[in-house]
Parts: structure tokens; sequence; C-alpha cells
């Protein structure tokens, strides 16, 4: 029998919590990686998840994943879970993924994990045996990742004599997880999240009396509650997580938001100037910094830096961008704003602060999802002589 070919697997949920509801797509997140040092084959391998550790009801159901509930009273303590109701689970479709070849890669591994998503939707036959209030954990049974084909190449599938499509021939060795554990993918089953009110942003160039260009912005809540927003300091919230950490493009740093009534000047942290005629972003588009690395639990914001947004009364902030352009060559250059979420809370909940001037601890819940700061308006300005001015007609 053919050596087992060994692949780095990691698993995690996509969110900490699952919304029974289905309002928050949830997802079981795969990531493997080839880095064995017997891995020498330089063409890429393509596996199909059908019928694998990565097909999660039929692998739930035949033993290559388990699930357990936490135990409230000792973490260390698991309840197993009733599977009856996926015994008749057929295996998934066809999916294949296709795994590069640690030969001549020039990224580091933890780089180059290729990431699967499985969903679980909220009328699956998966989501019928979780439990509202409950914790669970899935992880593997065993170091078999349970891969019924694959093969090396491009292409799984070719065209036969007869012009009739076939898949070609699975290779022998058996994938197996290449560590003694993959990690876990840990969450909570909610009957339902809290849901911040959508607002609806836009940007316009004006230029008062002085001639010194300033961008107006308007934010207005149309939902039909007001809600209390944070804008400053650390942001905490459901953030979407890959296999190992958070997505890159996650907005939970901890830079004020643009509609912080207090700050003497607007903050600008989620602008961005791109160059018309290059496409290159030349200021802005800093990297957010995660807020869950090596930190300390979030403290409830303080009462001070919640700004208050009342449905269908547009909040208007005049911000200066000369700042932004400076140092800039003459040219043409487009204004761009970056999503931004934030914490919030529904304000028509009767609440002090505590004896710090901070948001209660019993209102202060961090597995909400966050409300979002965007627009998709794009504005143009034109800098001369190291002055901003509004575009030439």
């Amino acid at each position: 029998m053919a050596t087992p070919l060994a692949i780095q697997t990691q698993i995690h949920s996509r969110y900490e919590v699952f919304d029974s509801s289905g309002r928050l797509p949830f997802s079981i997140v795969f990531g493997l990686c080839r880095r064995s040092s017997v891995d020498t084959d330089p063409r890429p391998l393509v596996l199909d998840i059908a019928g694998s550790a990565l097909d999660v009801p039929f692998a739930l159901a035949n033993g290559l994943l388990m699930i357990h509930e936490r135990d409230p009273s000792d973490i260390r303590r698991f309840i197993d879970v009733d599977l009856s109701r996926l015994e008749d689970v057929p295996a998934h479709d066809a999916h294949y993924l296709s795994l590069p070849s640690p030969i001549n890669r020039t990224r580091h591994w933890r780089e180059s994990f290729v990431e699967y998503l499985f969903p679980i939707e909220a009328d699956s036959p998966l989501a019928s045996i979780l439990k509202p209030g409950k914790r669970y954990t899935v992880k593997l049974a065993s170091e078999d990742l349970g891969v019924r084909w694959w093969a090396y190449g491009d292409r799984p599938e070719v065209v036969d004599g007869d012009g009739g499509v076939v898949r070609t021939q699975s290779e022998n060795a058996k994938l197996v997880n290449s560590k003694s554990t993959a990690g876990n993918a840990t969450f909570t089953c909610v009957s339902a999240l809290p849901w911040p009110p959508r607002v609806k942003m836009g940007m316009r160039l004006v230029t008062p009396s002085n001639g010194q260009v300033l961008l107006d912005v308007s934010t207005t809540n149309i939902g039909d509650r007001t809600v209390l927003v944070q804008t400053r300091d650390r942001q905490s919230f459901l953030i979407p997580w890959g296999s190992s950490q958070p997505v890159s493009d996650t907005f939970d740093d901890s830079l004020s938001r643009i509609i912080d009534g207090d700050s003497p000047k607007p903050p600008t942290s989620s602008l961005r100037i791109v160059d018309v005629a290059s496409g290159a972003v030349v200021r802005g588009n800093k990297r957010p910094v995660c807020s869950l690395n090596n930190s300390p639990a979030p403290r409830p914001p303080k009462m001070d830096w919640l700004v208050p947004l009342h449905p269908a009364e547009p909040k208007v902030m005049q911000v200066e961008i000369q700042h932004l352009v400076n140092g800039l060559a003459d040219g043409l250059y487009r204004l761009e704003m970056e999503a931004r979420g934030c914490w919030w809370y529904d304000a028509e909940v009767e609440a002090d602060g505590d004896s710090d001037g901070r948001v209660h601890p019993a209102l202060y819940k961090t597995t909400i999802p966050p409300l979002i700061l965007e627009t998709a308006d794009i504005l143009e300005v034109q800098v001369r002589n190291g002055r901003v001015f509004e575009p030439d007609p």
C-alpha cells in the first residue's frame, strides 16, 4: 500500500456564533497546505471534497469529524451530540480544490494555505441538531482526511475517446493530516442576533467663501430606531475568520471613525487618495491592526465615545482634506472611503454608564454584527501647486 501523504490541515469556524435565523452566514473553514518533506511533485494536487472530512455533515455522520457540546460547568468535559438526523445525509456533489506544490514556493508556508468554506445553512439537517445557548466544537476524528479521489495535475476531468468527460484515475496514497491536531471550530448557537440598522453615507465637495475645499460627509440612519455608535478606541464585534486568523480585510481597528463628533478635526483614517493616472493608492489604505492578537479582554467604551444616530436625521461632518494631498504632485486624484465597522447598541434601552463613565457591562455585548460605515461615492479632486481644488468642469 502506498505511503500516506501528509497535508497540514487547520479548522476554524467562520464566526464564533451560529445564527439559527440564518441572517449571519456561517461556515466551517478548512485550510490545507502541502509542506511535507517527501512531497516533491511540482504539479498541483487536486482533490475532491465529496465524502471527505471537508464534507461536514457527511463527515460527522461517518466518523471523519466529531462534534461535541461543551459542558458549561466543566470546560474539560464534552457531551456527545445526537447525530441520528445526519444518518441519511448523502455525500456532497463533486467539488475540487487545487493545492499548489511546495516546490519553488515563494511565499512562507503559513501564507500558502488554500481555504475552503463549507456553509451550514439554517434549514439544513446539521443546523437542526444545534441548540440555541449551547457551545459546540467540531474537529477531526483522526489523521485521516477521508479523501476518496485526488490526483496531480491541473485538470481533474478529461475528454475520452468518445468525446465524453471522465475523471482521471485517483492516486492510491491516503491523504492524512500532518499534525496531531488540526485545531477546531468552536462556536455558540444563538436563536437570532441583534442587528444594527443600515446607514446611508454620502460624500460631496464643498468650497466655502475662504476657498478651502472641504469634504462634506453625511450619515443617515435609515432604520426605525436610534442607536449609539462607538467612534473611538478598540472596537469589538463579530468578525469573520479564516482557518487560523481573522481575514485581512476586517475593519475592527481602533482608529477613530469619521463620524466622531468630538474630534477638533473629523478623523480621515478611512479615506484614501488614488492617483487617477496610475491607479495607485498614494494616501491611506493602511492595513488595520487586528484587536484580537495578544490583547486583553476588551473593556466597554466610554459613554463620551458614543454618537447617536437618529432615524432619518442626517449627521453631517465637514472634513478638511488639504493635509491628505500635501506633498503630492500636480494632477487628478480620486477620493474614496474604506468601510469601517462600529460597535453599537440600541439607544432605547435605558442605561447609565458605570462609575468609570463607561457603558455598563450588562449592555456590552460583543457577539453582534458591526454597524458598517461605508459609501460607494467616489469623488475627484485636482491638485495644483500643492493645494486641493474641485476639478475643472
